[in-house]
């Protein structure tokens, strides 16, 4: 195997790992696969660099730079498992964040944004995401922009006996008629009602 092998796995191994937020919402198997392929992959890599430094001895410059790009793809992928870059950090403010575990450690967060944005992630058995936009009418959070089958609104509750949060309670509603909303406790709240 050459050294040119050893730098092609390096950079597509880099390439993936550092865009997997990105293949979240894949099937679940798939999703499995691709994380235990990418496994194997760190470790054929982790080998195959011990192997190249212990029994080839590197003997010209671009041997060595080689080398080298591997050891930090390596170091990387275990000093940073979900990437270099923090995407989160490009993103609006978040103003109010909910979530919840529910039974199987499926959890789901609830995120308004400062620009008038929201991102839901479920993740249970798989990542679903839902995007969208909302508009705060007096104690009311209606929903826009998103796919007919998810919330139309919300509305933020002080606790009561149930709420496992001092800062409150957020009841996810799909209809003005839904009389079994979604309970999510609130994290954070600098969200401010009219």
């Amino acid at each position: 195997m050459k050294y040119r092998t050893l730098l092609i796995i390096a950079i597509v191994f880099f390439l993936v790992q550092h865009t997997l937020s990105f293949w979240e919402g894949l099937h679940p198997l798939l999703l499995l696969a691709g994380m235990m392929l990418l496994f194997i992959t760190w470790f054929i890599l982790a080998v195959l660099l011990g192997y190249f430094v212990i029994a080839k001895k590197p003997d010209s410059p671009t041997q060595i730079a080689t080398l080298i790009i591997a050891a930090v793809v390596v170091g990387l992928a275990y000093y940073r498992p979900f990437g270099i870059i923090n995407l989160r950090q490009f993103e609006s403010k978040d103003l109010l964040i909910a979530e919840r575990e529910g039974a199987a450690n499926c959890t789901t967060t609830f995120r308004l944004k400062k620009d008038k944005t929201f991102r839901e992630r479920n993740v249970c058995f798989g990542v679903t995401k839902q995007n969208g936009h909302y508009s705060i009418h007096n104690d009311t959070i209606i929903f826009s922009g998103i796919d007919k089958d998810v919330y139309k609104f919300a509305v933020i509750k002080p606790p009561d006996s149930l709420s496992e949060s001092k800062a409150g309670d957020f009841f996810l509603y799909r209809a003005s008629e839904d009389t079994t909303p979604l309970r999510l406790w609130i994290i954070r709240n600098e969200l401010t009602l009219n």
